[in-house]
């Protein structure tokens, strides 16, 4: 009744998670056709066993041929349904680390509220990733707005990773800003080398305050301000 090749495509997830995914779904499908609470387990050896609860008499077992191609159709709907929730989640906690991060994105469109979707590459453990974030309008200094272009790479500070749905689909959501004063902060101690960088206050296309516990190169300090916008005034503190 399950496809092999169905379940095949959740690899990622536990084997434990794959057959409670399997049992919670068809439990829901068949408790609101049936109009009573069913029990039902799940195993690759043995398939799946359904059994009826009702409110009198004794436990009845429901062979797959009592169930309708046309139920047959949903139950296989809301299995697939419940593994992405489950892959989705699996995938917003495995990409969690990259919150607080900054990464390299191209701007692949810009949607009509102005929002800016990004496309990433993410490398790891001989795996290429390409990951999909957004960036709102209202996470964009002003004085990009509007101005960014299809094709064109610049750095995003990642605000959040999270599992959303939307129109009965899951995908992990990551939110970007340009905004953030982690972000010439992070990019300061990147190219110089400092560990000790902190953006204390920030207006992005204007003046921003920044302390560090050494000298930073001109030519690095430039380099940053000329991608964000902003100008800095460094302040040494041993």
């Amino acid at each position: 009744m399950i496809p092999n090749d169905l379940l095949a495509s959740y690899t990622e997830l536990k084997q434990s998670d794959v057959l409670d995914a399997v049992e919670m779904a068809v439990l829901k499908v068949l408790t609101k056709a049936f109009e009573m609470p069913f029990s039902v387990t799940y195993t690759q050896e043995q398939g799946l066993t359904m059994t009826g609860l009702p409110m009198y008499g004794d436990p009845v077992e429901i062979s797959h041929d009592k169930i309708g191609r046309k139920l047959k159709r949903h139950v296989l709907y809301t299995i697939e349904n419940e593994l992405q929730k489950r892959q989705t989640v699996y995938e917003a906690e495995r990409l969690r680390q990259l919150q607080g991060k900054v990464l390299k994105g191209y701007v692949s469109r810009i949607d009509h509220d102005g929002s800016v979707l990004v496309e990433m590459e993410l490398n790891s453990q001989f795996q290429r990733y390409i990951l999909l974030g957004s960036c709102p309008r209202k996470y964009q200094p002003p004085h990009e707005r509007d101005k960014y272009e299809i094709g064109k790479e610049y750095n995003w500070y990642v605000t959040s990773v999270l599992p959303v749905a939307n129109h009965r689909q899951f995908k992990v959501r990551i939110r970007l800003s340009r905004i953030n004063k982690e972000l010439p902060e992070i990019l300061l101690r990147q190219r110089s080398g400092i560990e000790r960088i902190i953006c204390h206050s920030r207006i992005p296309g204007g003046p921003s305050e920044i302390i560090a516990a050494q000298k930073i190169p001109k030519d690095i300090i430039n380099s940053v301000g000329k991608e964000t916008g902003d100008i800095y005034r460094v302040r040494i503190v041993q």
